[in-house]
């Protein structure tokens, strides 16, 4: 729910409710002081395109009364009897989840931020030993990667979590993760092997911040390309097989390249998500399945999706180190040995 939705919801409920003059702004009735008045004295406001908190200011309360005033939250609606819908919470800062839209799609206006703390360097340096980089904070928010997930909902003032808060609390403690491509989905990557509960005792766990608009479940290098031209896709598993891929085997090539990510085997879906949104004039689709991604399956996935590209490669990860082949592609550079098959 947007702030013109709920002026609505406001305009519909409170008693004697109208929209002031200037239009960001409506009159209701005061549920404090209970003034007669057919008019109404209690302002309530901004409905506009800022981040401003939906705020109401009674004109005809004692100025003693502290309730005269305050942030529309449940607390407010509570004395008309009244109950908050959609995605509004009781945060007092910002009440509600922003959304913008891209062409026909439905992004939510997430900021990624990271706080500088010891649990934080940990996993900074998990991802950079893992990948054989030298990331810095900076570069993990540019790349849309979180550290801890209830501090990237807090830092948004999204307060209304969509899983039981003590499940965030050890989401955010022992996962790291990043924003799906609408900032929706999240798919997140657990960091220890034991002493968890069985509830988030999984290796990747995807988190919905709200119902409201679509999951989209891929993961993007954000980039843009020229549509008109070529286009080389690169599809892998998981998103540390991506950013390896991006790092380490095409050296961070952005010009004409588009790399994504699906959250599981979906290789399809991903191209699919993609063909569908951001209509390219000429594809040249990459695979990089997984190394218990059978060739058997890698043909049918070939099968299905080469009637719709121009071309198609697949790629798989042949190192073989210390008497075992390298699963996939999410590791340091020396430790990839890239075979291409031309399909």
């Amino acid at each position: 729910m947007d702030k013109e939705e709920l002026k609505q919801f406001l305009l519909n409920n409170l008693p004697l409710a109208r929209e002031a003059k200037s239009g960001e702004q409506i009159v209701c009735q005061c549920a404090v002081c209970s003034t007669p008045d057919t008019k109404g004295h209690c302002y309530i406001g901004p409905f506009d395109d800022s981040d401003s908190p939906i705020m109401y200011n009674c004109f005809r309360c004692d100025p003693t009364e502290e309730r005269r005033k305050g942030v529309v939250n449940q607390e407010f609606l509570n004395r008309y009897q009244l109950w908050m819908p959609g995605d509004y919470g009781n945060n007092p800062n910002r009440s509600y989840i922003k959304k913008k839209r891209i062409g026909n799609r439905q992004v939510l206006d997430i900021a990624n931020s990271i706080e500088d703390t010891r649990e934080n360097q940990l996993k900074l340096q998990y991802i950079n030993k893992r990948l054989g980089l030298q990331l810095t904070y900076q570069d993990l928010v540019g790349l849309k990667i979180f550290l801890n997930l209830q501090y990237l909902l807090n830092s948004n003032n999204i307060h209304r979590y969509s899983r039981d808060e003590s499940i965030i609390q050890l989401l955010g403690s022992n996962f790291l993760g990043v924003l799906g491509v609408n900032n929706n989905m999240l798919s997140l990557r657990r960091l220890i092997e034991t002493g968890l509960p069985n509830v988030v005792n999984k290796k990747y766990i995807n988190y919905v911040i709200t119902d409201k608009i679509d999951a989209e479940k891929f993961y993007m290098i954000p980039n843009s390309v020229d549509m008109m031209k070529p286009v080389h896709i690169h599809i892998a598993e998981g998103f540390f097989d991506i950013l390896g891929i991006f790092f380490n085997v095409m050296n961070c090539n952005t010009e004409q390249n588009l790399y994504i990510a699906g959250f599981g085997k979906s290789y399809g879906e991903s191209l699919k998500f993609l063909v569908c949104n951001f209509p390219m004039l000429y594809t040249v689709v990459h695979l990089y399945p997984d190394l218990d991604v059978s060739d058997y399956v890698v043909r049918g996935i070939c099968n299905n999706i080469q009637p719709v590209v121009n071309e198609l490669y697949v790629h798989r990860n042949m190192y073989r180190g210390e008497g075992k082949q390298e699963k996939d592609f999410g590791v340091p550079r020396e430790k990839i040995i890239t075979s291409t098959l031309k399909i």
